[in-house]
């Protein structure tokens, strides 16, 4: 702590208000002062908000806190920082879908694939919020990319076999809707 305490005088003394900040939060954590180690990165914010270092300071502070609505606001300030940011996608995507909001999920795990389509684990990510969604469709494409770019993974038959009944279920779709077309022509004529 003592390195910290020195190092913020110093910038300090140069009127770095914002590294000075940065050094008192890591002094204060450090000392286990979680309070103080928040007040600080927050006043490093508020003087640099679109430095992203006190903002994923914070984010790892309050991760530890389990608070997660103060997680989810600099996640978003991260994402309008650096939209291309995987971490804040991904938690982004998370929380949305952990409070039922599929759609806004969707959103963030469409971006995260974009972001980073060489990581198989954002494809089964998107897979599973288009299922959520219920886009029959877009969940059988993406599981069978999936397939193509893992086809190693300990999961193949698990989602081989999900892609069977994705398949029948959206076949079963179809053919009702073309039941229903028949039904409306056969009433309407």
């Amino acid at each position: 702590p003592v390195l910290y305490q020195m190092r913020a005088l110093i910038y300090e003394a140069q009127n770095n208000e914002y590294i000075a900040h940065l050094c008192w939060a890591k002094c204060y954590e450090l000392k286990g002062q979680v309070d103080l180690t928040i007040d600080e990165l927050l006043l490093a914010h508020q003087a640099n908000p679109q430095d992203e270092r006190a903002i994923l300071s914070l984010i790892n502070v309050y991760t530890h806190q389990n608070d997660n609505h103060s997680v989810i606001e600099f996640c978003e300030k991260l994402h309008k920082i650096d939209d291309k940011n995987t971490f804040a996608l991904k938690k982004l995507a998370e929380f949305y879908q952990n409070h039922g909001e599929n759609e806004m999920a969707l959103d963030f795990y469409e971006k995260l694939y974009v972001v980073d389509k060489s990581n198989v684990a954002n494809l089964k990510l998107l897979a599973v919020a288009y299922e959520k969604a219920r886009d029959i469709d877009n969940a059988t494409k993406a599981w069978q990319k999936y397939l193509e770019k893992a086809p190693m993974s300990e999961d193949t038959e698990q989602i081989k076999r999900k892609l069977e009944v994705l398949e029948k279920s959206e076949a079963s779709v179809v053919s009702s809707e073309g039941f229903l077309e028949k039904l409306i022509g056969f009433f309407s004529g």
